[in-house]
């Protein structure tokens, strides 16, 4: 077990930070369901961080990434992966390292699995950007695949 943390916690601060992350995750079901999309951004986003245009955004980066993705890959309760859930929590810690990053959801239009159905369907996402590029996301993503509906800051 001492091997295990070693290895995935460098420092007291990675520690705290993933106990931030869990505690995120465990309240932001809620934080959804009680107020808007925007109101909640507003909220999320740290007043007075911002990052120099020289900082090194990749080991802060990784961590956020690596913790958040863990605890969302346990599939249990409210601990599942879903994109919105994802990119808000990136968005959040992030921001409070003074790494500027956008979220944005957009949707597109996907057809129907099944033959009988020829109606379309609409399909939502939500992935961050960064000095105006996709950000973090696990599969490819181009900026033509869904048409941007919302993007905050």
């Amino acid at each position: 077990m001492i091997h295990k943390l070693k290895k995935n916690f460098s420092s007291p601060d990675d520690i705290w930070l993933f106990l931030r992350i869990f505690s995120f995750i465990t309240l932001l079901p809620a934080m959804v369901k009680c107020q808007s999309i925007p109101t909640l951004l507003k909220k999320l986003t740290p007043a007075g961080k911002n990052a120099s245009g020289s900082q090194d955004i990749g080991p802060v980066t990784e961590k956020i990434v690596k913790y958040t993705d863990y605890i969302l890959s346990q599939n249990w309760l409210i601990y599942k992966k879903n994109c919105l859930k994802r990119s808000l929590i990136l968005y959040h810690f992030l921001r409070k390292h003074g790494i500027e990053a956008h979220i944005c959801m957009g949707v597109k239009k996907e057809n129907s699995s099944c033959e009988a159905e020829s109606e379309a369907y609409l399909q939502g996402h939500a992935w961050l950007t960064y000095k105006g590029d996709i950000f973090l996301e696990n599969n490819p993503l181009s900026e033509d695949d869904y048409k941007q509906t919302y993007c905050f800051p």
